[in-house]
């Protein structure tokens, strides 16, 4: 549930994900999953945990991206990876349920961004983007993926207030 003219900033999720739309309206802007809208490292840097979902973005894009208009009881999907960003329509709040989904397809996908990640990283290779040089590679990074710690997303914002029904606007700071 969200207030109207609210909106997701331009990311880039992980795992695919269905948008199912009750109430209200939503304009959904899915950009080309190549770049400038995104790049191989971000998505390997989101899938292995070292990145946050957040992508930098510029207004410009606008013009390359499939816009999904959005209506009461319409359900949108795209690409697994793609970047999007969500705009409520003025006037209602609005009402959706946000999806994830996995496939054999997309398990092996974000296996492989991962493992490149950690190719990159460890031993400083540069696989071929959706490719694998060959299946010592693959082991490898595979298990490099696996063993490797997990690390904060270096984008991370502390929290800087907590909802207090009591306080001015319901939230108070904690800065």
């Amino acid at each position: 549930m969200s207030s109207p003219s609210a909106q997701v900033f331009y990311h880039a999720d992980n795992q695919p994900n269905a948008l199912w739309h009750i109430r209200g309206e939503k304009k959904v802007f899915v950009y080309p999953r190549r770049e400038p809208y995104v790049s191989v490292r971000q998505l390997d840097s989101i899938a292995a945990g070292y990145a946050d979902e957040q992508l930098p973005y510029d207004p410009a894009w606008d013009a390359s991206a499939e816009v999904i208009d959005l209506k009461p009881g319409e359900v949108a999907w795209w690409p697994q990876n793609s970047p999007h960003r969500v705009v409520n329509a003025p006037g209602e709040p609005s009402v959706s349920l946000s999806v994830e989904h996995r496939t054999t397809a997309s398990t092996r996908t974000e296996r492989r961004q991962r493992a490149d990640f950690h190719l990159r990283r460890t031993f400083g290779l540069t696989p071929p983007p959706g490719k694998w040089l060959d299946p010592v590679t693959l082991v490898a990074g595979s298990a490099l993926a696996k063993v490797a710690p997990k690390q904060r997303a270096r984008n991370e914002r502390a929290v800087s207030f907590v909802v207090d029904p009591e306080a001015e606007g319901g939230v108070k700071s904690l800065a």
